[in-house]
């Protein structure tokens, strides 16, 4: 019987569970939705729990070592294969969206910055925006909503700071690289992993003070690129090779707040040039600064959360569980839904082991729907865009 009542109960909370809309008073809506929010007392253990932050078309899980700031930079349009592969006979094993890893060092010669059992971490789901504390060092990061760049800012206030390094990485190692010639891969810093017919080439390089990580993939007549480029506003800095595989960017040490940037491109057109798109829109965000960026994105997500909420309630505080993970879902679902494909079912954008991927480029409908079905009803149509013009698109080879 109480089975039953529990059931009976669910069934009537999808019932009521209608999107509440209008204007909010006294800030009721900022304290209903940040129930939902991540809140951490200490880092995680795994980068799978680490905090989401997306714009819909780029985004990371951000989480910690115990002296930096971790990231794997994802897209949802990097797409290296197409239906005319034939070099992946398995079709769990091909591959799509990563661009490469990001890490800011933020010590090494002193305390750890995040020891394992202190240092609070949280995903602001009102603001989308997240904060990060450790031991002198307070960081607070977004995912740009108008354009493609992610801005940390770090704020170091230990009384002897350190020399802090952003370590940009390709996905792909020296261990994995088969053939080709050494020599001119180590001179233009070129790691070329082939698979049967399908080649994969990432490229480190310096622009202008800020480092750069390519990506091109090749089989038959399809290519594939993508970019990611970091710079520093407000701290000098300067770039360092460290191999074949990472170039660092180190910024003096010093006490007080600068910002790193990190923004990406990607491209199936091979007269794009994706370094030149992902330097534009790190210009856009390096001339607004923090500040500026924080507002807007603060307003974004505002006016999102007005389109439509729940406030449900019951005795058992099962209607308050289930509208704060219907609030978590709708976040997810604007951090990853809003580019030219939407993401994979499995892992989203969130994914942190390199280019791991099962099922890789291949999108399977009964899959990806589950996680379409419910904005219907949530006035956020447009989060559906991609969906339909992924689907469309690919009307004349279906």
């Amino acid at each position: 019987m109480a089975s039953l009542h529990r059931r009976l109960l669910f069934i009537a909370l999808l019932v009521i569970a209608l999107p509440v809309f209008g204007e909010d008073t006294s800030g009721k809506l900022r304290e209903l939705i940040s129930r939902a929010d991540l809140r951490y007392t200490a880092p995680v253990a795994r980068s799978e729990e680490g905090l989401p932050l997306g714009n819909g078309r780029m985004g990371s899980l951000v989480w910690t070592s115990p002296t930096a700031l971790k990231f794997q930079i994802n897209r949802v349009d990097v797409q290296p294969i197409n239906r005319e592969t034939r070099s992946f006979p398995e079709r769990n094993s091909d591959y799509m969206g990563g661009c490469g890893f990001v890490d800011i060092e933020l010590g090494g010669a002193g305390p750890d910055v995040f020891p394992a059992d202190a240092g609070p971490q949280q995903l602001s789901l009102f603001d989308g925006q997240a904060s990060i504390a450790g031991k002198g060092v307070r960081s607070r990061l977004l995912a740009w909503n108008a354009q493609d760049v992610m801005a940390i800012e770090i704020d170091d206030q230990r009384a002897d700071p350190e020399s802090i390094r952003v370590n940009l990485r390709m996905l792909r190692s020296l261990s994995q690289y088969y053939g080709g010639e050494l020599e001119r891969m180590i001179r233009e810093r070129i790691v070329t992993v082939k698979t049967a017919n399908h080649t994969a080439a990432s490229q480190l390089a310096e622009r202008d003070g800020r480092i750069v990580l390519t990506q091109e993939f090749r089989e038959g007549e399809h290519l594939a690129k993508s970019a990611v480029v970091i710079g520093i506003v407000g701290r000098e800095s300067k770039v360092r090779f460290a191999d074949e595989t990472e170039v660092r960017l180190a910024a003096t040490a010093g006490k007080g707040k600068f910002l790193v940037l990190i923004a990406s491109a990607a491209s199936l057109s091979a007269t794009e040039d994706v370094v030149a798109a992902a330097t534009q829109q790190l210009d856009a965000a390096a001339r607004l600064g923090w500040e500026k960026l924080a507002s807007d994105n603060a307003a974004w997500w505002e006016a999102f959360w007005k389109r439509g909420h729940l406030d449900l309630r019951s005795p058992d505080r099962t209607a308050e569980f289930v509208t704060d993970h219907y609030h978590y879902f709708l976040y997810l679902m604007a951090a990853t839904s809003r580019g030219k494909y939407p993401p994979k079912f499995n892992g989203m954008i969130w994914n942190t082991a390199g280019d791991l991927r099962t099922w890789g480029t291949q999108h399977w409908f009964a899959n990806l729907s589950c996680y379409y079905e419910a904005l219907f009803a949530s006035n956020r149509l447009d989060l559906l865009d991609p969906v339909f013009s992924m689907y469309s698109g690919m009307y004349d080879s279906a």
